[in-house]
This record gives C-alpha cells, sequence and structure tokens, in this order.
C-alpha cells in the first residue's frame, strides 16, 4: 500500500456485507451476537507470525484487521449492526501501515462505528437489551478477554443472559454461498488451476519438490492472492501415498507420478484441488488404469451432486467404484465383501470423498442436523476428491503397484439445477500429457 493510502471497498462488498448482516440479524430472535477478530500471535521474537483473520469475524464484517469487534442485535424493533474499529495511532501506522479508523470503517454500511476504546461502554448497554448472548468464548481468546472485562473487571452482572456459542448458528449461515462468495471461489479456483497448470508444464526430472512448490506459490501471488488457503502438498513417487505429505523435499525421479494438492485463498475464500501427472509426460500403462479409475470415480460422483444428494452416499459410492475398479483390473486380491469386511477397503481409500468448503478449507456448517445426515442445498460449495493410494509393501496386490497414488479434486457448487465445477484445470488423460508433450 502506497504511502498515505486508505482502504477501500468495492461497493459490491458492501453491498453483499449488509446484507448477510440483516439475515443474521433476523435470526438471532431478540439475542445479540458478538464476534471479535483474531488477534496477532508474536513469534519468539519482536516479530509476528502472518496475521490470518477469524473466519467468522470476516464473514461479518469484511476486514482482515486485529483489533476490532462486530455486535448485531436487534434493539426495539430496529436491526442494528455496530462494528468496533483500533483506535488510530500514529505510531503504529508509522510502522504498520494505515489504519481504517472511524471514517474508513464508515464505508462498510453498519448502522453505527465506534472505537474499540469505546466498547466497555457500549457493549453493556447493549447487552442489558438481550436475553440470549452468541459469540465464540470456547474458540477465541479476544471474545473471552473483552468478556472478562466488561463482567468480571466491572463486576456487571448479566442475569438470565443466556450465552450461547454460535459456532454452528453461524456456521449454517456460512454454509450456503451468496452470489458474492460464489464469484470469490470462482476467482480463487482460476489462480489455482493456472498455477497447477504452471507446475504441469515446467516440472522436470532433477527438479526438487521443493522448487516445484515455490513455482505454484509464485504462480498464485503472480494471479492475486497473498495465500496458500492451507500448506502445500508437492509429492513424487510413492510420496503421493502419505495424503497429508509435507516434507516437500525429495527430487522428482524418472517415472515419478506428481500429485500437488493445494489451493490458494482469495478475499478469504479457499480453493482446494488435487492434480496428478507424470513427470516425464506420459503415464506408464499401471500408472494409467489406475489414475483412469480414479478420473471415473470422481465424474461419475461429480454428477450425483445435486440438491438433495447426502455426503455419506457421496462417500459410500466413492468406496464401491474405487474397489470393484481395483478388483477388476487385478489390483486388489481380495473379493468386495473381503474389502469391505473390518473396512480393508482403507488401505487403499482412507478418506472422505468431500468436504465443505468456503473461508475454511473444512469449512463450518453441520453435517449433521437433528439426528439426520444433511442434504446438499444450492449455494453449498463441497469438494470431490477420490483416490487411491497403494503403499509400499502392500500385502493385498503384485509389487508392480506398489507406490502408486493418484487423487484428483475439484470443486464443485450445489445449484438448483444440479451443480456446477468451479475448477478449470486438466485431468484427462491426454490433456494432461500434451501439456507434458
Amino acid at each position: 500500500m502506497k504511502s498515505g493510502a486508505r482502504v477501500q471497498f468495492s461497493p459490491k462488498k458492501v453491498e453483499a456485507l449488509a446484507a448477510r448482516r440483516q439475515r443474521i440479524i433476523q435470526a438471532l430472535n431478540g439475542g445479540l451476537l458478538l464476534a471479535a477478530s483474531r488477534p496477532a500471535f508474536h513469534k519468539y521474537d519482536s516479530s509476528y507470525f502472518r496475521y490470518r483473520q477469524d473466519p467468522n469475524f470476516y464473514y461479518l464484517s469484511g476486514l482482515y484487521t486485529e483489533d476490532q469487534g462486530v455486535v448485531l442485535l436487534v434493539s426495539g424493533d430496529k436491526p442494528q449492526s455496530i462494528l468496533f474499529v483500533e483506535n488510530r495511532d500514529a505510531a503504529t501506522e508509522i510502522w504498520n501501515g494505515p489504519m481504517i479508523g472511524l471514517d474508513g470503517a464508515a464505508q462498510l454500511g453498519f448502522d453505527q462505528v465506534f472505537n474499540m476504546s469505546d466498547l466497555p461502554r457500549v457493549l453493556p448497554e447493549l447487552m442489558q437489551k438481550a436475553t440470549v448472548l452468541y459469540t465464540d468464548r470456547q474458540h477465541h481468546q479476544g471474545v473471552e478477554r473483552i468478556l472478562n472485562d466488561i463482567v468480571f473487571r466491572q463486576r456487571i452482572a448479566f442475569d438470565g443472559l443466556e450465552v450461547r456459542d454460535f459456532w454452528h448458528f453461524l456456521g449454517d449461515f456460512r454454509l450456503i454461498k451468496d452470489e458474492f462468495e460464489i464469484d470469490l471461489m470462482q476467482t480463487a479456483n482460476r489462480i489455482s488451476a493456472a498455477a497447477h497448470q504452471r507446475c504441469m508444464q515446467d516440472a522436470h526430472v532433477g527438479m526438487s519438490e521443493l522448487e516445484l512448490q515455490a513455482l505454484l506459490e509464485l504462480e498464485m501471488k503472480t494471479g492475486g492472492s497473498p495465500f496458500t488457503a492451507y500448506h502445500s502438498i508437492v509429492a513424487s513417487g510413492s510420496n503421493n501415498c502419505c495424503l497429508h505429505y509435507n516434507v516437500n523435499s525429495c527430487p522428482l525421479e524418472s517415472g515419478d507420478l506428481v500429485l500437488i494438492d493445494a489451493g490458494c485463498a482469495y478475499e478469504g475464500y479457499a480453493s482446494d484441488i488435487t492434480r496428478t501427472w507424470p513427470v516425464e509426460g506420459r503415464f506408464t500403462e499401471d500408472q494409467r488404469l489406475i489414475y483412469e479409475l480414479v478420473l471415473k470415480t470422481q465424474k461419475t460422483i461429480i454428477n450425483m451432486v445435486k440438491p438433495g444428494a447426502r455426503i455419506p452416499d457421496l462417500q459410500e459410492a466413492t468406496i464401491r467404484l474405487l474397489t470393484e475398479g481395483l478388483i477388476e483390473l487385478g489390483v486388489v486380491k481380495l473379493s468386495y465383501d473381503e474389502a469391505r469386511q473390518g473396512d480393508m477397503y482403507k488401505a487403499w481409500y482412507p478418506h472422505g470423498v468431500s468436504h465443505y468448503l468456503g473461508l475454511n478449507v473444512h469449512d463450518a456448517g453441520r453435517y449433521v442436523v437433528d439426528g439426520q445426515r444433511r442434504p446438499l442445498e444450492a449455494g453449498m460449495v463441497i469438494t470431490v476428491e477420490p483416490g487411491i493410494y497403494i503403499q509400499p509393501g502392500a500385502p493385498y496386490t503384485d509389487s508392480r503397484w506398489h507406490g502408486i497414488g493418484i487423487r484428483i479434486e475439484d470443486d464443485i457448487l450445489v445449484t438448483a439445477q444440479g451443480n456446477r465445477n468451479l475448477t478449470d484445470c486438466p485431468k484427462e488423460v491426454a490433456d494432461l500429457e500434451a501439456l507434458r508433450a
């Protein structure tokens, strides 16, 4: 940011945030919701870890700075959204850059804006009007600090005030994305897909996994994303069989498959993409057979994604398709019943096929509601990520298959008509081999 620059917010973002807050206020039923930004964390010296905002606070405010608070409530018949921002300080701005201040915060469409120094005075007055306080004391030190200051240090009692954790309450709102969020997630996917494709084109034998990670993340930053959504998994050879491999230090060798599970975050919203491809440009026959089984399974599962479908049903179909496919290929020397007995199939497919995606990679939102598995709804974004991992030394198959690990993952928006794949990144065998050629 240039010297003296102020924070600017697009009208579309301000409008989307204001509409979001109004929906949440109406669902509070006379309660008050308090959210706080995540505190910054010191390293062992005078520096800080790179700041990452609390996703619930960001969902309500659109702010990526610390020492802020949001209060939502209905006062009388009037919905109120209130933002507390850190007091501007000239010395802090010299070190860390311009602060948002009251003038900047006024752009965000809140009904009222205060300095954080006013919170101990204003919040007790607001809490007196509520019978339920929705907040996140369990997971959030900032909220605990605020409430301790008001309730204990000031000795203010709130008789009859019920305190509820808002994690599930807000999670159910976050689960259904509005058009503004969908656009951001589409952009995150576009940036990440371009980074994956760059790696497919530029990787070569002798290059290290770490170099490939650097190329991947450079492309993400060049595309406009300041963060990865999670630690990038860049694996080659039998490292592909480790689901959350994060060493990223081995050289790429002749005959290796490369598995990259990585996505950027854009305006806070995550992408989550996995591609597997041959470093030398062509799959071996065995690699291709396993790859095409995973790809066929993924396409089938994506076609099942629609309103009313349930993630456990997607998982069950994935287990069946992968396992029957491996048996048919002669890779797994078991019957289907034997593979299901004692969850033996987890030896080659140990994870789930899908999870929610949004401000978190494994995003907020309940998977079970009133004891029932939650059906998918339009506006949800989920991953579809089948994989096969034949560990070195696996006793259920011949050694020719050992060390083959393949996962393919796309980000899927549930629509009223079915689904839309947000991930436009090569995954057909012919396309991958053409890129490498």
